[in-house]
């Protein structure tokens, strides 16, 4: 059996959102098979997470899910000084398992008790599940996290990344990384465990789900759209999650004279479900994806895929989609509408991708995702042992 602690830090930053939902998906695969043979802890004092679960160790305070105002962040950091006291209990406790942290802050790496210095000892894997921070930092500008990463990687005994086009970004800004790098592919979280909740649709619809800012390419839906509505009258472009809509954002709709036949929700997993099974075609624009976790969604959930093919999202989606070159000035608009039209002028080609969708996504799960990961703290816990 190997014991394997997780801390804070995603649980903490996140209510929703895929860094979060993966860990807490292990742990559960974790909880729940212990043929797995590992031992997941995660204590925490205080967090707002929505994806954990009774059973762990784990106090969330309302407080951060109810106070939004001023001062919010200074009581995050305040319930983060205690959080972390309750990971370094941990560690005391159990110093022979593994760390695997759940996100780039490296507060432990030189921990203090009283006035004696503890050198981070426990072996540490650390999961990778983009390099947005480094390859688009006009967009994403955060070099304290690109410094945070940076140590972790080069202070980890393993690194994860979730995808063969995360790991070859690794290896291109980090070389000498290469061999401690395994790559496991994510599962599809909203699978046959969850109930398929309400989302009443009459008219046929385009399924955009997550952020729409910057890379993630909504202009490029926005204006394929306008050529999508000529020509299909009662269709329709709803959104799900990402917020509410900005007054940029609707500022383009009401410019490209189509704001009355888009919408945005932010649904629950069980609606989120619903909208992937409703979807005519779901578009999935980004200019860059670790995982591309919505692809996974869509298709396991019956819907085609319209995918850019940047980054990881042809590793994700296979011959289960349809693809378009998002790089070029309009972020790919005119062959996205094409690729659209494809779909919603031929149902046999609809069809096709639907089955191989259900195909695609059952070569991924989070039984999967658990096990080659069990298989690694595994291999990590072994050598440890033996070293001298």
């Amino acid at each position: 059996m190997t014991d394997v602690i997780y801390d804070y830090q995603a649980f903490s930053m996140q209510q929703t959102g895929g860094v979060s939902r993966y860990f807490a998906q292990l742990i559960k695969a974790f909880e729940q098979d212990p043929d797995l043979a590992v031992t997941p802890y995660l204590q925490l004092s205080y967090a707002a997470n929505r994806y954990l679960k009774d059973g762990l160790d784990v106090k969330v305070s309302p407080l951060f899910h109810r106070y939004q105002g001023r001062g919010r962040g200074k009581l995050q950091g305040i319930g983060n000084i205690a959080n972390r006291n309750a990971t370094f209990q941990l560690l005391l406790r159990h110093m022979d398992a593994i760390y695997h942290p759940t996100y780039f802050d490296p507060w432990f790496l030189h921990m203090r008790e009283g006035q004696k210095n503890l050198s981070f000892a426990n072996p540490m894997v650390v999961t990778v599940h983009d390099m947005i921070h480094e390859l688009r930092s006009d967009q994403v500008a955060d070099p304290q996290t690109v410094a945070k990463k940076r140590a972790m990687m080069h202070h980890a005994d393993a690194i994860v990344a979730v995808s063969a086009a995360t790991m070859d970004d690794i290896v291109a800004l980090y070389p000498d990384y290469k061999s401690k790098i395994t790559v496991i592919h994510h599962g599809n979280s909203l699978d046959d465990e969850v109930t398929v909740g309400n989302f009443p649709h009459d008219e046929p619809y385009l399924l955009f789900v997550g952020n729409r800012w910057g890379y993630k390419n909504f202009h490029a839906v926005a204006h394929a759209c306008v050529q999508l509505f000529a020509d299909y009258p009662d269709l329709q472009l709803v959104c799900a999650g990402g917020g509410t809509f900005t007054s940029a954002e609707m500022e383009l709709l009401r410019s490209l004279g189509i704001s009355s036949r888009v919408m945005q929700h932010n649904p629950s997993d069980e609606v989120l479900k619903a909208m992937y099974q409703g979807a005519t075609i779901f578009v999935f624009p980004s200019q860059y994806e670790g995982f591309g976790l919505p692809v996974l969604e869509a298709m396991g959930n019956g819907a085609s895929c319209v995918l850019s093919d940047s980054s990881s999202l042809p590793e994700v989606g296979a011959d289960a989609a349809l693809y378009f070159d998002a790089g070029t000035a309009d972020g790919g608009a005119d062959e996205l509408a094409q690729q659209c039209k494809c779909i919603l002028d031929d149902s046999t080609v609809r069809k096709r991708l639907i089955a191989a969708g259900y195909s695609r996504a059952t070569q991924f799960s989070w039984q999967k995702c658990a096990q080659q990961h069990a298989d690694l703290y595994a291999s990590l816990h072994a050598k440890v042992k033996t070293t001298p």
